[in-house]
């Protein structure tokens, strides 16, 4: 009987521990991600929700998710590109030296 105790027991944390594990392997990779496509917004500008889905403009900034950076991008007089997905780091004066 224990070692039928003992093989549930390992079945239950594996059944617990499984998706914890295997949602990192879902996750797009940024370097296989294409540039937002922006018409899908423009109808609909600044109406956006608020997902954390970054991305680095050519102009530096940051933006929370395709939504805010393609109705900065089309809204504003800015002429700004994508940079890629992620946020943009941050360099101080002596990295740029």
């Amino acid at each position: 009987m224990a070692f039928f105790s003992s093989r549930v027991r390992a079945l239950f944390i594996l059944v617990l521990v499984l998706p914890l594990c295997s949602e990192t392997g879902f996750a797009r990779s940024k370097k296989t991600r294409k540039e937002p496509d922006c018409d899908v917004y423009r109808s609909h500008l600044f109406f956006c929700t608020r997902e954390m889905d970054p991305i680095c403009g050519t102009n530096g900034k940051s933006y929370a998710n395709p939504c805010i950076f393609c109705s900065e991008k089309l809204g504003r007089n800015e002429k700004f590109d994508f940079g890629h997905w992620g946020h943009c780091r941050e360099y101080t004066s002596a990295a740029r030296s």
